[in-house]
């Protein structure tokens, strides 16, 4: 048992706030490793508020996860889902259209899950540059929405002939696969992209090493078979939590490094690409984003040192969520 309570940052981007971090929180309670959840409206205000020392341990998309990593390369990776590791993106394929990799995909029409910006389609940008292939010159991109719908949507736009190929998470190919809802004599796999990793608990190198040690013990030790915590973890998408691992982000890496570089010439305002951390996931074929925190309105509560003075309450409703803290600002639909 220990008195020391780790606060465990989180965006809120779902319906399920309450769910989620109240059962969090008793789980941590029960395990003897308390917490308290703090939640924030955005990944750029999560970052700063780890970098401030406001909370210990912050639950980060992929792109948040590799800005942490790029301001302080020594921070920890504590614990990932089962689901963050290996990932894949595929590209599917008309069988008429003669596309057999990337490089076929010149004078060619692209469906992309990527809600209209580029920043919804990090990777596939990346790999299509790779690849050899100009964006702008050498083929069509079609955007659709979002997220698991914009997947669906790129599915149906190749079954129509509205493109050539479309990019997608492994798991929305495989699932729509196994339900039937795919015609292998219209599409197909045409490549896959090499492994990668997703959303993970990230910590400072200074967070006190024994503290970490027993949070992730903990953590690793949540069993699904509970029926406690399995509709929890239900909720985050994953059978079982894995230990942290650094590796994983390195073409995440470099394709944001394109982007910011490309963002800096251009002179665009949104250059940061976390503020469309969802976009990315889905149309980047990551793991389908987790179910995660939305936030009702309800009376926040305000007691971490440092984030004190940003944090006012919210408009008030019916629904309190004891024991969760949260800072001020928008309430977001879309940032994972």
């Amino acid at each position: 048992m220990t008195n020391t309570v780790v606060r465990v940052g989180a965006v809120a981007a779902g319906p399920s706030v309450a769910t989620i971090w109240e059962g969090m929180r008793a789980y941590f309670e029960d395990a003897g490793v308390p917490i308290v959840p703090v939640l924030f409206s955005s990944y750029e205000e999560q970052t700063e508020a780890l970098f401030a020392r406001a909370i210990d341990i912050a639950w980060n998309g992929p792109v948040a996860y590799v800005r942490c990593a790029t301001r302080s390369p020594d921070c920890q990776v504590l614990a990932m889902r089962d689901v963050d590791v290996d990932c894949t993106t595929v590209m599917i394929a008309r069988c008429d259209s003669r596309i057999g990799g990337l490089a076929d995909l010149r004078g060619k029409r692209l469906a992309l899950g990527d809600g209209g910006s580029r920043r919804g389609a990090i990777l596939p940008l990346y790999y299509l540059r790779q690849a050899g292939l100009d964006v702008d010159r050498d083929l069509t991109l079609r955007s659709y929405a979002a997220g698991p719908a914009g997947d669906l949507e790129v599915l149906r736009a190749l079954h129509d002939n509205a493109a050539d190929a479309g990019m997608m998470g492994r798991p929305t190919w495989d699932r729509e696969c196994a339900q039937g809802r795919i015609d292998p004599a219209v599409v197909r796999c045409a490549w896959q992209s090499a492994p990668y990793s997703h959303c993970n608990f990230t910590a400072l190198r200074d967070f006190d090493s024994g503290v970490a040690q027993r949070w992730t013990d903990a953590l690793l030790k949540m069993d699904h078979g509970d029926p406690r915590w399995g509709p929890i973890m239900d909720l985050e998408g994953l059978a079982s939590w894995q230990s942290g691992r650094s590796d994983g982000y390195e073409e995440l890496a470099a394709a944001i490094a394109f982007e910011d570089e490309r963002a800096g010439e251009r002179g665009d305002e949104t250059g940061d690409l976390m503020t469309a951390e969802n976009q990315s996931t889905a149309g980047a074929g990551l793991r389908d984003p987790p179910r995660r925190l939305a936030v009702p309105r309800a009376t926040w509560r305000a007691s971490a040192a440092v984030w004190s003075a940003r944090l006012l309450p919210l408009e008030a409703s019916s629904c309190n969520i004891p024991g969760i803290e949260s800072p001020p600002g928008r309430v977001p639909s879309d940032d994972l």
